[in-house]
């Protein structure tokens, strides 16, 4: 199909159709091309519980290991919610009621824990649920970051070593041998990016394998 005459940007990429056709050749009909360079964007102007990014309900991300890592820009950390600030996670157990987006069951959660509120202070966390609970693995040993700075954050769970990694700007700095295996079903299940959060999240992967600390390095 060609360009919508009526419209001056058919694909609505923010670059008018004679720009694209005439000036840069590229396709005026794809919003992918020119390929720009987007964040997830998240404002403390809208309901922090309502806002975030539905994944698809897909068993490809009912992982039992995993990295999963990103790029965080955090603006402000949120301390009205029950819940942290949370990157990503995979909830199996999202309650509806009494207290929406609470969850206890996780195959993953990776987030951010507040820890001066007064500076607005944090420290990443990773989390996940096996059969004998819930491990949770802090990155309190390098000290606090704070907001309004880019931050790279990953974690891995390895099956063959069982140990939960946490990664900041690739280098790990902490780790946990939970020698479990975590969950992948639950009642009510979710895969969903940014809730609570408050800033901008970029280059977000989920990988089925366990990344090493080189390759985490690596392709920041």
């Amino acid at each position: 199909a060609g360009t919508d005459r009526r419209l001056a940007d058919t694909d609505e990429e923010g670059v008018d159709d004679y720009q694209e056709v005439a000036v840069d050749d590229t396709v005026p009909t794809s919003a992918l091309s020119p390929l720009t360079d987007r964040v997830l964007s998240f404002s403390a102007a809208l309901p922090a519980t309502s806002t975030y990014v539905a994944l698809p309900q897909q068993g490809r991300f009912a992982l039992a290991q995993w990295t999963i890592e990103a790029w965080i820009d955090p603006t402000a950390l949120d301390t009205t919610n029950y819940d942290n600030s949370i990157i990503i996670r995979r909830a199996l157990d999202m309650a509806n009621t009494p207290v929406p987006g609470v969850a206890t069951m996780f195959t993953f959660e990776l987030g951010l824990n507040p820890t001066n509120l007064a500076t607005n202070a944090f420290v990443p966390y990773v989390k996940t649920t096996g059969g004998s609970g819930t491990y949770t693995v802090e990155a309190t040993d390098i000290g606090a970051l704070t907001t309004g700075a880019w931050n790279h954050v990953a974690a891995t769970y390895s099956g063959t070593d069982g140990y939960l990694r946490l990664y900041v700007n690739g280098v790990q700095v902490a780790s946990d041998r939970i020698a479990d295996t975590p969950r992948t079903t639950g009642p009510n299940v979710v895969t969903r990016v940014g809730e609570n959060f408050q800033g901008n999240i970029d280059d977000l992967r989920i990988w089925s394998s366990v990344r090493t600390a080189a390759q985490i390095a690596g392709n920041m």
